[in-house]
């Protein structure tokens, strides 16, 4: 297995420092771990910016003084990535398993058609995923909309296409995109 996939993760987070660090140190885990890690600070006034810049030096850190919503955070992250897919994930969000990057991966080669791709969730929002998580895992299906808490993106199907809404401020650019 590589040592790196080939793989950007993209975080949007506001004023939600503590979150952020833990994922970031979950992210940090895995085994390939990402070309790279983008965060977008949005508006934050929690020290968010000066604790991503001490603790994770290696993680590209774009700023946005006034708060301009997740969404045009994202946006302005799938513009800047480098890598063909790009994972999306909230500040409190992040994989599990350590192979999780390599599997995204090994699913975006063996379907040339695939543009996003969805993730199970294990999450407190839905207490039942907390209760068994491997019973609500099902198989691979198609799929109307996503979460951009765990998706990820061909970064050239989203360049090609409209993008995100840009009228929306914070979610719901999934559907649309979608």
């Amino acid at each position: 297995m590589p040592d790196t996939a080939d793989i950007t993760i993209s975080i949007a987070t506001h004023n939600r420092r503590e979150d952020l660090l833990r994922t970031c140190r979950a992210i940090a885990e895995l085994a390939p771990a990402p070309r790279e890690v983008i965060v977008c600070a949005d508006g934050c006034t929690d020290g968010t910016a000066e604790a991503i810049r001490d603790q994770f030096p290696d993680i590209t850190l774009i700023t946005n003084q006034q708060a301009q919503g997740s969404i045009i955070s994202r946006d302005r992250i799938l513009q800047q990535a480098s890598s063909p897919i790009v994972l999306s994930l909230d500040d409190d969000s992040y994989p599990v398993e350590r192979d999780f990057l390599a599997r995204v991966e090994q699913s975006f080669e063996l379907d040339a058609q695939l543009a996003v791709l969805t993730c199970f969730q294990i999450t407190d929002e839905f207490p039942l995923t907390l209760e068994s998580p491997d019973s609500q895992r099902g198989e691979r299906q198609m799929v109307a909309s996503f979460p951009n808490s765990a998706a990820a993106i061909r970064r050239a199907v989203y360049l090609e296409s409209a993008g995100y809404p840009a009228a929306f401020f914070h979610q719901y650019e999934e559907p649309d995109f979608a």
